[in-house]
């Protein structure tokens, strides 16, 4: 670890990249699977949640249109945030350029 007087003068991003660069490889591998599982439900779960509506005709109702919303606002979001954690977690540190950031 690092030493008191180093951790102090740290603003807090570079912080977070020294704690990324110091964990374990047990840690990276079990903080990358969490993430990326918790990830793909989230993408799969909404997912089916706009298979069934579309299945089911009697499912389309304005409330329905409204959870539709939701479940696509989701999957966009879910998307990004997979690639992008998971790269971050796998490398530790940010692989990407500052447009990307």
């Amino acid at each position: 670890m690092y030493p008191l007087y180093k951790l102090l003068k740290m603003d807090g991003f570079e912080k977070l990249q020294s704690d990324l660069k110091s964990r374990d490889i047990s840690l990276l591998g079990l903080e990358t699977s969490v993430v990326f599982l918790n990830n793909m439900l989230a993408f799969a779960g909404n997912l089916l949640t706009l298979a069934v509506v579309l299945c089911f005709p009697r499912l389309r109702t304005i409330p329905s249109k409204f959870v539709i919303s939701l479940a696509v606002s989701d999957i966009l979001m879910a998307i990004p945030a997979l690639l992008l954690t998971t790269a971050v977690l796998v490398k530790s540190e940010w692989p990407f350029d500052y447009v990307t950031c």
